[in-house]
């Protein structure tokens, strides 16, 4: 199985585009998708994780309001997208808006998937976490 691992920065271009790192791309081919992430950044998934990922979600209670939060926040600025012959996509304007994306982005690999943050929030964040002590793995939920 292939992780999603590293930290890699990089820059849009003009039309919104952002290039995904060479490292992810085999695994990205069949297309990929963008959508809200949690901590303001984008999470990305090969398309058929997203269908999993899809799947769990729609399976749950739409009659359970936190259900229904959920799947909209996932589902309603997904982006699908193949990458073009350089590896790039397209980074509509509400998923850039949400994570505060202008200019310089940050790759995170985070194992099955991958989150895109703001450079500078990214650099916040990052401070912010080597700062505290790290979890006890053993007691995560």
């Amino acid at each position: 199985m292939f992780y999603f691992t590293g930290l890699y920065e990089h820059t849009l271009d003009k039309k919104n585009r952002v290039t995904i790192p060479s490292s992810f791309r085999q695994e990205l081919a069949n297309g990929v998708v963008i959508a809200k992430g949690f901590d303001a950044c984008l999470e990305g998934y090969p398309a058929e994780r997203w269908e999993e990922k899809a799947q769990k979600a729609l399976a749950k209670d739409p009659k359970h309001p936190l259900v229904r939060k959920y799947q909209r926040h996932i589902f309603s600025t997904a982006s699908q997208a193949i990458p073009d012959g350089q590896g790039r996509v397209l980074l509509p304007a509400p998923l850039r808006e949400y994570a505060n994306i202008k200019e310089e982005v940050v790759f995170v690999g985070i194992g099955d998937h991958f989150e895109i943050w703001n450079k500078d929030d990214w650099k916040e964040y990052e401070a912010e976490m080597t700062s505290q002590a790290p979890p006890d793995w053993t007691e995560l939920p």
